[in-house]
């Protein structure tokens, strides 16, 4: 007896369809009983794009048979079978196009089959041809939502998560989609940390950040209890204009945090918000004050087993006290104390994480201004914060800021990322302006440069 399967098995692999035609076209001949034969007879047709034989050959392997209801729903879901197999094979051969041609008879077979629904919606938004119509023509939602007690693979619920924030058609309906694949997560936690992961991505480097909340805010109604929702809810609800709201959840986040890493990044989202939001100055003072005595329970407890993203917020803790207490001195021995305690933490990581890692890097120094502008250095009292500094560089330049686009185009800012204490310019003007608080001294110098090897922005 011929193994048919044997033979094809070698053709699928090199996409000879022609010759699958024939070699099933034959095994027909030898065993027409065999409906497996012409199911993947069919397939190959629909492959090469004669999806009227394709039809034509599934329909006349049954045509002559004696059946009956429950004949016909076991013939429909071996067919269903071995064309969700063919069309796994494909998508991983790469051939997307065609397996979406199969998953998409599929779906006219089975449309109840939920996981060739998914992988249905991922084909499509990988081609980037999924609309907002087609998923309304498909009925994914309805589907979705009527078919809840059909278990589906984490591992497809993630897949189709990533997939849809790639995909802005589907944008607007981005949160009802989220709720309904909730509903199929058995592991809740990759489920939360994949759509906060995607969201966050989304809300800082595009320019969909309402659409980031709105699927954070799918996030916390289906995990109240999740502190990390609020880490990105609170700026990003700042950085869109909406202060109010961004306050009320900083107020929630502090409410609710426990732990002592917690509180502290609470604490300084919730001085952030106030400071954003202007006209709330002196409620961030008393939070600047329980922040100071956070902080000293955290040197004083010096521990050495946080997660890595917990170190690597540390840095903000103490991040906007310069903006609210005028105390340089202090300001600069809490920072220091808690870059050793970050140092101490990151030490005994793997060589890799820290292979980038240059302590010797320094900037080169400013070249000079263009058009005969050079900017004498100016002697401030150390008494002076790096806040004060800041708003007054910004309050001196900006009289001048209107006529220095005429002067030079869009440029770019380098960071100084030398030891001590610098301020990059903080108003919206073309030349780079540093502040450099050393010693006793600050000298602040304009320049033009592009040249610099130090990291750098860019304004307009």
């Amino acid at each position: 007896m011929t193994d048919w399967q044997s033979l094809a098995t070698p053709l699928w692999e090199a996409n000879e369809w022609h010759r699958l035609i024939d070699l099933y076209q034959r095994a027909i001949s030898a065993e027409p009983e065999q409906l497996s034969h012409h199911w993947r007879l069919g397939i190959v047709q629909l492959i090469m794009g004669e999806e009227l034989s394709g039809q034509e050959t599934w329909f006349a392997a049954i045509a002559d048979r004696e059946t009956n209801e429950a004949e016909i729903e076991r013939w429909n879901q071996e067919l269903a079978g071995v064309i969700a197999t063919t069309a796994t094979q494909l998508e991983r051969n790469d051939l997307r196009s065609q397996a979406w041609l199969l998953r998409r008879h599929l779906y006219e077979l089975m449309p109840q089959d939920l996981e060739n629904l998914l992988r249905l919606m991922i084909l499509r938004i990988e081609e980037e041809l999924l609309t907002a119509e087609e998923v309304e023509e498909l009925a994914i939602l309805e589907r979705l939502t009527s078919g809840i007690d059909t278990p589906v693979a984490m591992d497809l619920i993630l897949a189709t998560i990533k997939a849809l924030f790639d995909c802005p058609p589907l944008y607007d309906l981005l949160p009802q989609l989220l709720n309904a694949l909730a509903a199929y997560a058995s592991d809740a936690k990759s489920y939360l940390e994949t759509t906060i992961r995607r969201a966050v991505s989304l809300g800082y480097w595009s320019s969909h950040t309402r659409v980031a909340l709105a699927a954070l805010e799918v996030c916390h109604e289906q995990a109240p209890e999740e502190l990390e929702v609020y880490v990105h809810m609170v700026p990003l609800y700042q950085n869109i204009g909406e202060y109010t709201k961004s306050i009320a959840l900083g107020l929630e986040y502090r409410q609710k945090a426990q732990e002592l890493p917690e509180q502290l990044m609470a604490n300084y989202l919730l001085m952030r918000a106030y400071l954003g939001s202007g006209g709330h100055w002196a409620a961030a003072v008393p939070v600047l004050e329980e922040q100071e005595r956070l902080i000293a329970a955290l040197l004083d407890l010096s521990p050495t087993d946080l997660p890595q993203y917990v170190t690597a917020r540390m840095y903000l803790y103490d991040a906007l006290a310069p903006y609210i207490a005028d105390d340089p001195r202090r300001n600069h021995r809490v920072q220091q104390q808690l870059s050793q305690l970050c140092q101490k933490m990151l030490l005994p990581m793997p060589a890799p994480i820290l292979t980038n890692f240059n302590p010797d890097r320094r900037c080169p120094p400013p070249s000079p201004a263009p058009c005969g502008l050079a900017m004498p250095p100016i002697v401030f009292a150390t008494t002076l914060s790096a806040g004060w500094l800041a708003g007054f560089m910004s309050t001196t330049i900006a009289k001048t800021s209107r006529f220095l686009p005429i002067l030079w185009p869009r440029r770019q800012l380098p960071i100084p990322c030398n030891s001590g204490i610098t301020i990059a310019a903080m108003a919206p003007i073309s030349p780079v302006l540093r502040v450099r608080v050393k010693k006793f001294s600050v000298w602040r110098s304009a320049s033009m440069t592009t040249k610099s090897t130090s990291s750098s922005i860019s304004i307009a």
